[in-house]
């Protein structure tokens, strides 16, 4: 073999012999052995992977067209000083947009803006229905005795549990309030239950003083105005403030007001027309000696699902309940209101008219 292999070739009718020799006894068994393997794999998957391919492509595309709904209906902006907070830049924008009475129209023709959404267009867009939850939250955050405290809050039934050092599962845990949405007597309305030291720490003095001197009458009003109105609520007093002055100038000289251009925000003297916006519903606080809430829930928030009931719709004041066995058509009997008189708190829509 090696002899044969070191001899010289003499003419092109030897390359050729050469060529289509290892043609039929190397490349064509391999090319043989190649193709009826891929025919035997194409046998077993048949039209499965035709189809995978194509929702494979049809995944891409809703993808794609995903990826640009996204980018349509978000900006991206710079600039900003370092010190401005996001909610404080979200406010910004949301005014300039509704300053553009195309925008503006385009909403509200859709039913995006009406009397009681506007607000969130001109807030932090805090959810309407969980403010009173969120300015409790607000109140305990500034409250000496439960700052730095670990709070628990199952969003899904607006409950707000009592502040702990410790986060982790606690069986005797009670809740402290938990807001209520109902039809009564015709209007809808809310119906904010909170505990006697929730109570106490609402009623506590204010830790702020506004910019014209004065302050609110209790932490509650305080953390309602920050969280309702923002920044907002002082320019609106100092606007009205300002407008005030010369007006009054007016009955004196008998010419008309003297003032030039004032500021252009959301919170003028106009918007200001009504003490329970932008909060649109009628609120009622009610203390209550225990409230109930909804054990597994709770248990889901604190990350311990082995301690749920099994039942979402069962409540508790305190404990893990036990689930009653099914009992068909039969009407269970409702428990006793164990609540005390209504109590009335300040505040911008934040007043409880007792019952």
């Amino acid at each position: 073999m090696q002899r044969w292999l070191e001899g010289p070739v003499r003419a092109n009718k030897d390359v050729l012999t050469l060529v289509r020799s290892y043609h039929e006894k190397v490349i064509r068994p391999q090319t043989y052995h190649l193709v009826l393997q891929l025919e035997t794999a194409l046998a077993k998957v048949g039209d499965d992977l035709f189809k995978t391919k194509q929702q494979f492509e049809w995944m891409a595309a809703e993808n794609r067209a995903s990826q640009k709904h996204s980018c349509a209906l978000q900006i991206i902006t710079s600039g900003w000083p370092q010190g401005m907070a996001p909610p404080n830049r979200l406010f910004q924008i949301t005014w300039m947009l509704q300053q553009v009475p195309k925008v503006r129209t385009f909403l509200e023709t859709r039913g995006f803006i009406t009397e009681h959404t506007a607000f969130e267009l001109r807030s932090s867009g805090t959810p309407l229905y969980s403010a009173p939850i969120r300015v409790l939250l607000h109140v305990l955050n500034k409250h000496a005795e439960h700052t730095g405290k670990s709070l628990v809050i199952p969003w899904k039934t607006l409950t707000l549990m009592e502040p702990s050092n410790d986060r982790g599962f606690n069986g005797d845990v009670v809740a402290w309030a938990r807001l209520f949405y109902a039809e009564v007597d015709g209007s809808f309305g809310g119906r904010l239950e909170i505990t006697p030291p929730m109570k106490d720490a609402m009623a506590s003095p204010s830790t702020m003083v506004r910019p014209e001197g004065d302050s609110d009458p209790d932490l509650w009003t305080e953390c309602w105005n920050d969280t309702m109105w923002g920044a907002q609520y002082d320019l609106a007093r100092a606007e009205s403030a300002a407008h005030k002055a010369p007006r009054d100038q007016t009955a004196l000289t008998g010419k008309g007001i003297q003032k030039g251009k004032g500021r252009k925000h959301w919170s003028q003297t106009m918007v200001h027309n009504d003490s329970f916006m932008p909060y649109p519903f009628t609120l009622d606080v009610v203390t209550c000696d225990h409230i109930a809430f909804c054990w597994d829930e709770c248990c889901q928030k604190v990350g311990k699902p082995e301690e749920c009931a099994g039942d979402l719709g069962c409540s508790t004041y305190q404990g893990k309940p036990a689930v009653p066995p099914p009992v068909g058509d039969a009407e269970m009997a409702e428990p006793d209101d164990q609540t005390t008189p209504h109590t009335t708190f300040g505040g911008k829509g934040a007043a409880a008219s007792g019952k």
